[in-house]
């Protein structure tokens, strides 16, 4: 139950965060689940459905499902790395979700040919601006929250959105709402609203995949710290004699168990000179590799003094791993709690879950749909068919 102080001065707000998280509900639910009065939620439901935020169905004989609207337009979800753009479009109205993907270089890797190519998205979907409600844009890299560019460390690799204003950029040029976020936060609320961490109220996610990220879900909000930088687990430092990283310290996680890592590990021996992803070293791992085998065992290990300090920290009920080393869970995931037992993390923080992620490699994309409609005060419950990837 929510606290009565709350309860009074945010009722609304109270009401909306529920049905976003938990659905659709009746009345009497509401009122159990948020300690309102009775009295108080049918004037809250009442104000809701006025202002095209809730509508009201029946179920029964008697009883009536209040549930949010997500009738909002289309959403554009970017994600912006060092690669290119993806883009997907999700029309809300129609139900239908479109993908495109642009890779480009380094050079041309720039602000304005991404304005260029949603310009393009726009013209061959046969839609136009006036139809977009808003975008989102998650970024493969550390945003300060304060300035909202990208940290100048990481930007070697994007030399073009070195202090740029994502949201100023495009806001001017569409006139829409615009909200910019790592794409490991985005990763994480997806995983908490529709897949590995649903109704957890503190929640961890960790991607490993190119790289090293992560996010932490606390009371249903994406938890940034005082700078946006809350979460980057990948630059929690594992080995201080370990190998120098990207932001400039030694022996991050990144730096230890990230795809170029794991890549650079192997190939020092020249029986696996053809090795040239993190796809390969996990299936030979699966197919009893000894050296492939290790290498992951050695990986959970690092991972595993990672989480058990993130887990001390925070104690969540849940901690997620996905990406693309999450397919070797079994080897990976035995090493992990390996280190938990030694670490005595069950006495220290008891239980909580290690589990894998639900949503793949759509985690990002699912995420920015989930954050506008949180920041709409909308939401979906349950992931229909149509918002899901069909490539």
């Amino acid at each position: 139950m929510l606290n009565k102080r709350a309860a009074k001065t945010g009722s609304p707000q109270i009401v909306i965060d529920l049905l976003r998280i938990s659905g659709p509900q009746t009345q009497a639910s509401i009122a159990r689940a948020t300690g309102l009065s009775p009295a108080t939620v049918n004037n809250v439901i009442q104000m809701l459905k006025e202002e095209g935020v809730v509508e009201v169905n029946r179920i029964n004989g008697r009883d009536t499902a209040v549930s949010l609207i997500s009738r909002t337009g289309i959403l554009l979800a970017i994600t912006l790395g060092h690669e290119g753009f993806y883009i997907s479009t999700f029309d809300f109205l129609r139900e239908k979700r479109a993908n495109f993907k642009y890779t480009v270089g380094a050079l041309e890797n720039s602000p304005i040919e991404l304005v260029n190519y949603i310009r393009k998205i726009i013209n061959i979907s046969h839609f136009d601006e006036t139809q977009i409600s808003g975008i989102v844009v998650a970024i493969k890299a550390p945003i300060s929250s304060k300035t909202g560019c990208i940290q100048p460390w990481a930007t070697n690799r994007m030399p073009a959105w070195a202090n740029v204003s994502i949201i100023n950029l495009l806001s001017e040029q569409f006139n829409v709402p615009v909200f910019v976020e790592n794409d490991a936060n985005l990763a994480t609320f997806a995983e908490w609203t529709w897949g590995s961490g649903t109704k957890s109220d503190n929640f961890i996610n960790i991607t490993c995949s190119s790289q090293i990220g992560g996010g932490i879900v606390i009371g249903g909000r994406i938890f940034k710290g005082a700078n946006g930088m809350a979460g980057e687990f990948g630059h929690v430092v594992i080995d201080d004699n370990g190998p120098i990283c990207f932001c400039g310290s030694r022996g991050c996680l990144s730096s230890l168990i990230s795809e170029r890592a794991l890549i650079r590990k192997i190939n020092l021996d020249n029986q696996y000179e053809n090795v040239n992803s993190l796809s390969d070293i996990i299936n030979l791992s699966i197919n009893n590799d000894a050296a492939c085998q290790r290498l992951i065992r050695e990986t959970g290990r690092y991972l595993g003094y990672a989480l058990a300090n993130i887990a001390k920290i925070f104690a969540p009920q849940i901690i997620s791993i996905g990406g693309s080393l999450s397919r070797a869970s079994d080897t990976l995931f035995q090493s992990i709690n390996n280190v938990f037992i030694e670490q005595n993390l069950d006495a220290v923080s008891p239980g909580i879950s290690l589990v894998a992620s639900e949503l793949s490699d759509d985690a990002i994309v699912l995420g920015s749909a989930a954050y506008f409609l949180a920041e709409n005060n909308q939401g979906i419950s349950e992931l229909p068919d149509w918002m899901q990837s069909q490539i």
